[in-house]
């Protein structure tokens, strides 16, 4: 699943800069040299000069801002020609910090082809700030008594990214020596840190409806099957509509509101890594695949 992907490219002029309004570049990467130096070429062959551009180069959802001249380099250790400061790497700097930008969920979408059933592709979840998160996750996974004692064939681990903005949250059952579920929870990741939010005990199943940003809990065991949308807002979880539907007999047929029916058909099913089967951190860096079930 792991690709190389295109370095992410902010363009703008620093008046705009200062506006805080932006407009998007191409993909594309660094050409040059040490000796004669740097310039950025965009994927059409093109390159920015006499201009400032916003890059993400290292993929961790923050930007840095450079200033190319008028020959297309990058400029490095000297002042631009409106007057402003950049480093070494060529950084613009104010008063010797690096002035940074982040990269939100809605460029995402810009820069990646959602993949089958509107998913994110595997190369978004190669970041920096999402390598924190499942790192984190991992941590209190194998540290919290209530993880560590848990039933490690019966409970299980389903890996979303329910805001689609590149760092993945986690829906966990926990199983206990009965091999029943004991408890629900959902972990986010929220200013360097683990958010976890434990859920009503239920006959919980999870399912996704990317392209609208949702997540679905329901119980799904015998209808009529009810539920509620989640989604992520600053990084913790809201829990949003009560859905409910009813199926025929035969199970080909559903019966309930028009939006009920909408959320229940939209939503796709995601495969789950067995606590026992849990072997690295690396194990949560992509979302959960479509279930074949």
């Amino acid at each position: 699943m792991k690709r190389s992907i295109k370095n992410i490219v902010f363009g703008m002029t620093l008046t705009a800069m200062v506006l805080e309004s932006t407009m998007v570049s191409m993909a594309g990467s660094w050409q040059g040299d040490i000796k004669n130096g740097f310039w950025w070429q965009n994927d059409d062959g093109s390159y920015p000069t006499n201009c400032w551009q916003w890059l993400d180069v290292d993929q961790d959802g923050i930007a840095q801002c450079y200033y190319f001249g008028a020959d297309g380099y990058r400029y490095t250790n000297r002042t631009t020609p409106d007057q402003y400061q950049v480093d070494g790497a060529g950084f613009w700097v104010v008063n010797g910090v690096v002035q940074t930008k982040e990269i939100n969920a809605s460029y995402l979408y810009l820069h990646y082809n959602l993949e089958g059933y509107g998913k994110l592709p595997g190369s978004a979840y190669e970041n920096e700030k999402n390598r924190k998160a499942v790192a984190a996750y991992y941590q209190v996974l194998k540290t919290q008594k209530r993880f560590t004692s848990a039933n490690k064939m019966y409970s299980n681990i389903t890996v979303i990214d329910a805001d689609q903005d590149g760092v993945v949250e986690l829906f966990v059952r926990q199983g206990d020596e009965n091999e029943e579920v004991a408890a629900y929870y959902l972990f986010s990741y929220v200013n360097d840190k683990v958010s976890i939010e434990e859920l009503e005990c239920a006959d919980w199943e999870m399912g996704q409806i990317p392209n609208e940003n949702k997540v679905l809990l329901y119980t799904a065991h015998e209808s009529p099957f009810t539920g509620y949308e989640y989604t992520v807002e600053n990084g913790h979880f809201k829990k949003g509509k009560r859905v409910f539907v009813e199926m025929n007999d035969e199970g080909s047929k559903m019966f309930g509101d028009e939006y009920s029916k909408k959320v229940f058909g939209n939503k796709i099913e995601l495969e789950y890594i067995r606590f026992a089967h849990l072997g690295s951190q690396n194990d949560l860096l992509y979302p959960s695949g479509v279930s074949s079930f």
